[in-house]
């Protein structure tokens, strides 16, 4: 079984009012959604009769169940904030209707393995926030190593975003980057506080350093809008940096930083185990 090409789902059944459905269904192993108010009983309409979809929920449960009628689908469900269960939908199962409220849409799923967050760290950082149902493009490997399925992959490609933020920060910190780049302090929370900069601090000379972290390269135009964004920090003896993907490191008024060469400092050093870590297990 080739669980490497099954498109991923993630499902979250945050239904305060329904805890016991909830709990039954995490421990009969089924996933469902819960099609309630007016606006998605009209949509639901839609998707029997299959008319055009307007509502999110209604429009991937569809996505879902055209994914079910092409192969099996693996599936990441929560039920609490402390754990999640992952498992398989399998090839062409049909959705059914909870005997006591025709309102939850629910699939079956196989092959399930509860999963505890507290063992895998970096699986809540990975499923979308505030969603109740949506695929998953993005780190398969470290979910499939999470499933047991696959062994863990370590390379820059398998380090979630936020993780290549803090890995430039631990390398700003480091004596592995250039003197004049090295921070002393953080002013700001990384990739948090402030819309255009993930990356705020101060060197030791008392310049403020202001960085962006993306996984685009300098050859791809959708760094542009980024770049142009770092412009107004180009002031006075500030130093503005843009990790990017690129293979090597470009001068000019902004530094251009290779996020392969941070990560190749870092594992050729002693702070190869911290990036193990940062991606998903040492």
């Amino acid at each position: 079984m080739d669980y490497g090409k099954m498109p991923i789902y993630f499902i979250r059944h945050n239904i305060k009012k329904y805890e016991n459905i909830v709990d039954n269904l995490s421990k009969t192993n089924r996933i469902a959604i819960h099609v309630a108010s007016n606006e998605e009983k009209k949509d639901w309409s839609n998707f029997l009769n299959r008319k055009k979809l307007n509502m999110q929920l209604i429009q991937r449960w569809d996505g879902l169940c055209k994914c079910i009628e092409k192969s099996d689908v693996i599936v990441i469900s929560q039920y609490n904030s402390l754990g999640c269960k992952i498992g398989i939908i399998k090839k062409n199962t049909e959705w059914t209707e909870l005997n006591e409220d025709k309102d939850f849409k629910v699939f079956e799923m196989k092959e399930t393995k509860s999963i505890n967050y507290s063992d895998f760290i970096l699986l809540p950082v990975i499923i979308p926030i505030s969603v109740t149902l949506s695929p998953i493009k993005s780190l398969r490997n470290y979910i499939l190593y999470a499933y047991g399925k696959e062994k863990l992959k370590y390379c820059l490609e398998n380090l979630h975003y936020k993780m290549q933020e803090q890995m430039c920060v631990e390398w700003l910190r480091s004596e592995l980057c250039p003197s004049n780049l090295r921070i002393k302090y953080q002013l700001l929370q990384t990739g948090h506080n402030m819309r255009d900069i993930d990356i705020y601090g101060v060197n030791y000379a008392g310049n403020k350093i202001y960085g962006q972290v993306t996984f685009y390269n300098t050859n791809n135009g959708k760094i542009n809008k980024k770049i142009d964004k770092l412009k107004p920090y180009l002031k006075g003896n500030n130093i503005v940096i843009m990790f990017s993907n690129d293979d090597e490191n470009l001068k000019g008024s902004i530094l251009y930083i290779s996020l392969k060469k941070v990560w190749e400092d870092l594992w050729n050093s002693e702070y190869q185990d911290m990036i193990k870590e940062m991606v998903g297990g040492c």
